[in-house]
């Protein structure tokens, strides 16, 4: 079977071990070429450190795996098509995608080959043969001493899909817990950067071996929670939207209760807290901001675009494209604290595409693809509608209009007289002036209104960090527990 037209001086000849034959005969096909052995290709190709090092190339395929497929068509980036690699040296690796109730791709069922060693001369028809002989392993929980997985089957998520949806998250037990007891605990619920899994507080905390302050201090006594935001479209950055589907109200009338009574959780408004940086930063904010009375503080370290005049550095409401400025030069999407541009936004887009299906950062699961599955509404073709044409740039107004029901700038100052008495002491907020990301940028124009506004005027802690960057963090999430105890304490005492 061929895909794709016109001679090719490259292709792949792409098989798999009977025991790895996919049960899903469509999905995404990725080849990587790295110049380097090490590490394997997969984990290897990023946007912003290519260095002329490797390419990643995508493929939509038709296939249940019995037979050999051959390619010679591929969407990639940096390198476009198989004929503009350059000769030499390359390690490929290969993985079928199949699974699309995860935007996660290393995880099973999914199936990958092992990384080979290839030479590219282009002085002969030259075809690469990839065997996927290996399956990624099926995400799976394992308590600790002091680490716990809670999983909850979804009505609400499961009622949208169609299909059993279980949500996950991660428990950090205080040194002292003791189930039998009748101790009960504030919660705080973090969400981690981007694509961060509730495992995490598993591979780095008590149990993994790393004894951190909260152990050996033992104390605050305070349950943490680490929330997994994985979706089919992407992050679902905890919101309920159209195409990934109530997200909030599973978190908040579903796992979280599940939580709080199986752990011993205080269960009161008085109770709950939230932080996290980069995409938690935004998370955190945003579950506050939307919902100030189940809430009793959030501690925002580093959050994605709170003001969409500037996401990042295109303004979604009056820039007719978000790859090319009104100066006529790329608009940088990534940059260093120095000012040097690292990335441009065209670039990450176009490595997002060889990711999504149809060639499109819609379908990638990556950043810009989960920030437009959460704040787009859902197309005529039951996608996310794109907010911006992954090849041009061009901004769709009808879609970027919509947009604005998630910029939380805007939606404070529309709803303030209601919301602003409900959030006094409640929001901590630090940012780099130098993000990394120009996240500065929004979080500058959310100051102007947040520190100056009236009826109630806010009591906002809003700190910049001058020269910092993305990932800047003044006060560490040890102090921030520790914060969020002593609000506890004293919130808890006037009859939150």
């Amino acid at each position: 079977m061929f895909l794709g037209t016109g001679y090719s001086q490259i292709s792949l000849r792409i098989s798999c071990t009977k025991e790895n034959q996919p049960a899903i005969n469509k999905g995404r096909l990725l080849i990587y070429f790295y110049k380097k052995d090490k590490p394997e290709p997969i984990h290897s190709i990023q946007p912003d450190d290519l260095k002329g090092t490797g390419t990643r190339f995508g493929t939509d395929v038709k296939w249940d795996g019995k037979n050999a497929v051959i390619i010679n068509n591929l969407y990639g980036f940096p390198q476009k098509t198989l004929q503009d690699l350059d000769t030499g040296t390359y390690y490929v690796q290969a993985i079928y995608d199949i699974d699309t109730t995860s935007y996660r791709v290393f995880t099973s069922p999914n199936i990958y080959s092992s990384s080979k060693k290839v030479v590219i001369t282009k002085r002969k028809k030259e075809q690469i043969e990839i065997i996927l002989d290996k399956q990624f392993e099926k995400q799976s929980f394992k308590d600790g001493k002091f680490t716990k997985f809670v999983s909850v089957k979804s009505k609400l998520l499961s009622d949208f899909w169609k299909r059993e949806v279980m949500v996950t998250a991660c428990v950090r037990l205080p040194p002292d817990f003791d189930s039998s007891s009748s101790t009960k605990y504030p919660v705080c619920y973090t969400i981690g950067g981007f694509g961060t899994s509730c495992r995490n507080f598993a591979y780095d905390g008590p149990d993994s071996g790393y004894v951190n302050p909260w152990v050996r201090n033992r104390k605050p006594d305070v349950l943490q929670v680490l929330l997994d935001s994985d979706a089919p479209f992407g992050d679902s950055y905890q919101m309920n939207s159209e195409n990934n589907g109530p997200y909030m109200d599973a978190l908040i009338q579903e796992l979280i209760p599940a939580i709080e009574q199986k752990f011993h959780g205080e269960g009161t408004a008085a109770s709950r807290f939230l932080t996290g940086g980069s995409t938690g930063g935004w998370v955190s904010l945003a579950l506050q901001v939307f919902n100030p009375d189940f809430f009793n503080g959030c501690w925002s370290f580093y959050g994605d675009p709170v003001d969409f005049n500037f996401f990042q550095l295109v303004n979604i409401y009056k820039d007719d494209n978000a790859y090319i400025n009104r100066f006529g030069n790329f608009n940088p999407s990534k940059r260093t604290v120095y000012g040097e541009p690292v990335l441009s936004i065209r670039d990450e887009v176009y490595f997002e595409n060889t990711l999504g299906r149809t060639n499109s950062y819609v379908l990638s699961g990556d950043q810009w693809g989960s920030w437009n599955a959460v704040y787009s509404p859902k197309g005529k073709d039951g996608r996310p509608a794109a907010i911006w044409d992954p090849e041009t740039g061009k901004i769709d107004t009808s879609v970027s209009g919509y947009w604005k029901k998630w910029d939380l700038n805007l939606y404070l100052q529309q709803h303030w007289k209601e919301i602003g008495p409900k959030l006094q002491g409640k929001l901590h907020i630090f940012m780099g002036d130098m993000d990394n990301y120009y996240l500065n940028n929004a979080m500058r124009l959310f100051e102007k209104f947040i520190t100056k506004v009236e009826n109630p005027k806010s009591d906002v802690e809003l700190i910049f960090g001058p020269m910092k960057g993305h990932g800047w963090e003044p006060v560490s999430r040890i102090e921030v527990l520790q914060k969020m105890k002593e609000r506890f304490d004293s919130t808890a005492k006037k009859g939150f």
